[in-house]
């Protein structure tokens, strides 16, 4: 006996078959076979596809020279799931190379928004395809700032988290000459030195 479902390729689990043997005159009849006799088998095929479920989604920072990487555990196939291929797509087009499960981002992506494609075949031989959510627009780094301090009306040299030496005072030529230190008043501050000039020559009456 042989029982064909037209249109179906694949087996899935969902579905059943009701056979009913009946005798030539077309009435329905008790049939019943010994292992003497023979046997019958047969295969139930059944091709509707389970479309995928979850979701797909881009774990990093949109910063150019930061990487962006594929998170695809939410992704679900009643099929089976497949082999994951990866597309990068910049502004929607696809990045030509960029198949890995990451990408760094590059100058050509600043102010572009970034997806990425995961495509695999299912348990039952069909294409399936999911694609993220949009990254924000790809921003450029910060830059670094070098803090320096510089003075004048005076020699004023500033030092980041340095201490300067105590205060010193000499007088060549009857001139005093004084250099003070000073102190940070917070963490990170600039400490400065600062060397003064004062005139002590005077004229005897």
């Amino acid at each position: 006996m042989t029982i064909a479902v037209t249109g179906d390729t694949a087996m899935e689990p969902d579905e059943t078959v009701i056979a009913t043997l009946k005798r030539k005159s077309n009435t329905p009849a008790n049939v019943v076979i010994s292992s003497s006799e023979g046997s019958a088998t047969y295969t139930i095929l059944n091709d509707d596809n389970n479309p995928p479920t979850g979701s797909l989604t881009i774990t990093g920072t949109a910063t150019q020279g930061q990487t962006l990487t594929t998170n695809t555990s939410g992704i679900a196939d009643a099929d089976g799931l497949g082999t994951f291929n990866y597309q990068w797509k910049r502004g929607g087009t696809s990045i030509s190379g960029a198949t890995p499960s990451t990408y760094m981002l590059v100058q050509a992506d600043v102010g572009q928004t970034i997806t990425v494609t995961v495509s695999w075949t299912d348990g039952i031989g069909t294409a399936e395809s999911l694609t993220s959510t949009a990254t924000g627009a790809v921003q450029v780094p910060r830059p670094r700032q070098a803090h320096r301090f510089h003075g004048h009306g005076g020699q004023r040299s500033g030092h980041p988290g340095m201490d300067q030496p105590p205060a010193t005072l000499t007088s060549p030529g009857g001139r005093s000459s004084r250099r003070r230190a000073t102190t940070p008043t917070a963490p990170g501050r600039p400490s400065a030195s600062v060397d003064d000039s004062v005139d002590q020559r005077g004229t005897a009456a």
